[in-house]
């Protein structure tokens, strides 16, 4: 019985032993094992490898680290090394939008975001610890980096010049990636999500635009009623020359017809002076009498009165 016992314990013994011999690292992960708090070796991907070594190599902290590559099970001292894993895929830094001030003075707001990973996990639990604590480091330097970037071009250009926008993100990660690479960190790309004028700034904008076109239209207006008057005065200036030169054509025309009116009457005065006469007289009876109450008052003797009381 006793023997049952002790072989129980054992082979226990012996599972728990050697399922603590080994660890699974999985194609998403990267592990540090630790002896006593210090750094014994470190599993990363085939295609990271290389830089690992050589900067651990490079680094009298780690120089007997064990480098190894690859996925599956690896092994480890039962109950004396420690296992924590980091992933291989990317992390989404996301900040929060933020006012940065413009090479021009301008306010504005720019919603950025980031792609990173973790490419040195020995340097990464050394220095950084945590992807909370990593996420804070890389706010502080993108938005620094970012604030001094901005500083550097005008508020137009950077909302609508969108070449030149990439050219400045890819630099900002570039030069943090020399701040970030003594992490075991390594940001892929930055992306401006959103660069807009802060909402106080649209109302300015507003006023300004309302402001502009009221000016235009005032322009407008005054130009409008000036060149009315031109076309007024022009206007009148050529009434004015079309009514005298008809007033001179009439004042003709009716010089014309009274000389022709007096040449009829002449020619006709010398054909038959008495008829003509006759026929004055009685176009001055004419206008004289048509009104019938109209009193007219002349010596009988008077040659107007010689046809109305029969005189020869």
């Amino acid at each position: 019985m006793k023997k049952n016992i002790i072989f129980v314990i054992v082979a226990v013994l012996a599972i728990i032993i050697v399922s603590g011999a080994y660890f699974t690292v999985d194609e998403t992960q990267q592990a540090v094992v630790s002896r006593f708090g210090e750094i014994v070796k470190v599993i990363v991907p085939e295609e990271s490898y290389e830089q690992v070594k050589a900067e651990l190599a490079n680094d009298a902290r780690f120089s007997k680290v064990v480098v190894e590559q690859g996925r599956g099970i690896f092994f480890k001292v039962p109950f004396l090394d420690t296992v924590q894993y980091f992933s291989t895929q990317l992390y989404t830094y996301d900040a929060s939008a933020r006012e940065v001030i413009t090479m021009d003075k301008k306010s504005v707001t720019i919603d950025n975001s980031a792609q990173w990973q973790i490419t040195n996990p020995v340097l990464f639990k050394v220095s950084i610890g945590s992807v909370n604590n990593a996420q804070s480091r890389l706010d502080d330097l993108l938005y620094s980096k970012m604030n001094e970037k901005v500083g550097k071009t005008t508020a137009a250009t950077l909302i609508s010049d969108r070449e030149y926008s990439e050219e400045m993100l890819t630099a900002i990660a570039d030069e943090n990636n020399a701040t970030l690479n003594q992490y075991g960190m390594n940001v892929t790309f930055v992306r401006i999500k959103k660069a807009d004028y802060p909402e106080e700034n649209y109302r300015n904008i507003y006023d300004r635009m309302i402001a502009e076109r009221n000016q235009m239209a005032t322009l407008y207006r005054s130009e409008g009623q000036e060149e009315a008057l031109k076309i007024k005065s022009d206007a009148d200036k050529q009434a004015a020359v079309i009514t005298a030169e008809a007033e001179k054509n009439a004042a003709i025309t009716k010089g014309q017809a009274d000389a022709e009116a007096a040449k009829i009457y002449n020619e006709a005065y010398s054909i038959d002076s008495e008829f003509y006469e006759f026929y004055r007289t009685l176009l001055a009876y004419k206008e004289s009498l048509k009104d019938a109450n109209t009193t007219i008052i002349i010596d009988k003797d008077s040659p107007f009165a010689k046809y109305l009381f029969g005189q020869e």
